[in-house]
């Protein structure tokens, strides 16, 4: 497998990288559940801190209810953490 960290775009004819935001993010070797999903652009309007941490993304909420836990969606990243590393889930995007 092969994980890629950047992707690329073409803006007006000329070819330009975007960086993944969380590029340093490790997968945690005790991970059960790996979710893979959707790239985070490192750009001016992505306000997110963490995997899928936009405003219309609604993917904490739904683990929240999914483990009977208080809603995350507006949680810190802090928070997102502990939850992943109890529940043993994590994250990884993959760019082609």
């Amino acid at each position: 497998m092969r994980i890629y960290t950047c992707c690329s775009t073409f803006k007006n004819n000329i070819l330009i990288t975007i960086e993944h935001k969380f590029l340093n993010h490790k997968i945690n070797s005790q991970t059960k559940i790996l979710i893979v999903g959707t790239f985070n652009p490192n750009a001016k309007n992505n306000s997110a801190d963490f995997f899928y941490g936009r405003s219309r993304n609604y993917l904490w909420r739904i683990l929240s209810v999914a483990y009977n836990n208080k809603d995350l969606k507006e949680a810190s990243k802090h928070k997102k953490i502990e939850f992943i590393n109890k529940h043993k889930i994590d994250f990884a995007d993959l760019i082609k």
